[in-house]
């Protein structure tokens, strides 16, 4: 009997002490999602939402002191919300990124792989709804996250491979289509630059894409001579990171004519300043670099009375250089902070 008594005594303590260490946000959340999978439909929605609402209060709470069990529970209720968000609003509703916030928070070793693995899974759903859009760059940043966490990454990385792989064969097929329609017609230097920009944006996102190495090369030799002005040509582009990446010249620069004479290489060089000042154009800020990355610096000349080039203008400057010991790959205007290059090949 004695003994009966003393095993209840301790039990009790057991209970007391296990209920102490549970806050009453953390048991509220335990009886909704508790009564969540007792439920169906719209009420069971409703125990899920609160069950979230506590386990959340919970944590927030007391975030340097969060249990395994709680921590677990916590990742489960924040994945089922979002996707409930995701599902009623889409990826834009201000909620999204908050909860995402709230999981990366308290993702830990101590989270399950199942939860990890629904969690990379969940963010290559925001990855789709950016590929809809045409926001490959930001549907790529979600995808690297949801390697760095997910438990089997394998179905991840091959999600990312056909992803850089299909967006890289859409760009080379409209370089290819808009370099053809530029072949035969010297007046049409838009479609020739739109698939210098096409070409550009294929090897972005798969740089071993040796086809589009050898359109690009082609497409500039015929280009050499025209501004590669992408903004003029690129409209309505939604992806603002690869045209960035892509359009990264201030400084327009053609090449209509080059001249190789004895031991002197002349080149006609076309102008435009699109900085955000004017710039004092000395002959020596170019230079001309050849396929095995030798550089040939201009020489000296007195560039007369147009030694300032205001912004929005052009003009066009007859620059000598050492004849280059290989074939041009690009020429290159340095002037401190600007910097811009015309690409030959």
């Amino acid at each position: 009997m004695k003994s009966l008594t003393k095993l209840f005594l301790v039990s009790l303590s057991v209970l007391t002490l296990v209920a102490s260490c549970t806050s009453r946000y953390e048991s509220e959340g335990n009886k909704a999602y508790d009564q969540a999978q007792r439920t169906q439909g719209g009420q069971r929605l409703i125990h899920l939402k609160s069950a979230f609402m506590h386990y959340r209060q919970a944590v927030v709470n007391n975030p340097d002191n969060v249990s395994k069990r709680l921590r677990n529970r916590f990742i489960e209720m924040a994945l089922v919300r979002v996707q409930m968000v995701l599902e009623e609003g889409g990826a834009d509703m201000p909620a999204v990124p908050l909860l995402v916030e709230d999981i990366d928070r308290f993702l830990s070793e101590e989270v399950s792989d199942e939860l990890h693995q629904d969690y990379a899974m969940f963010l290559t759903l925001l990855a789709d709804t950016s590929i809809a859009k045409q926001h490959y760059n930001k549907a790529l940043t979600y995808i690297d996250k949801a390697l760095e966490v997910a438990s089997n990454p394998a179905p991840i990385q091959q999600k990312r491979n056909s992803v850089t792989s299909n967006v890289a064969q859409e760009n080379l097929e409209m370089a290819k289509m808009n370099f053809e329609n530029a072949k035969g017609d010297k007046e049409n230097v838009q479609d020739l630059t739109r698939a210098e920009y096409n070409a550009q944006a294929a090897l972005y996102f798969d740089s071993t894409l040796s086809e589009a190495k050898e359109l690009l090369s082609e497409i500039r030799r015929e280009n050499v001579g025209n501004y590669s002005a992408y903004v003029s040509v690129m409209r309505g582009y939604t992806d603002t990171t690869l045209f960035k990446a892509i359009n990264e010249w201030d400084i327009l620069m053609a090449v209509p004519a080059v001249q190789h004479r004895g031991n002197r290489t002349t080149l006609l060089v076309n102008i435009y300043n699109y900085s955000w000042n004017a710039l004092r154009m000395r002959s020596t800020d170019f230079t001309l670099v050849d396929v095995n990355g030798e550089e040939y610096q201009a020489l000296k000349t007195d560039m007369g009375d147009y030694d300032m080039l205001d912004q929005e203008r052009e003009y066009q400057y007859e620059l000598r250089f050492p004849k280059p010991r290989a074939e041009i790959k690009k020429l290159v205007y340095r002037n401190g902070k600007h910097h811009a290059e015309k690409l030959f090949l």
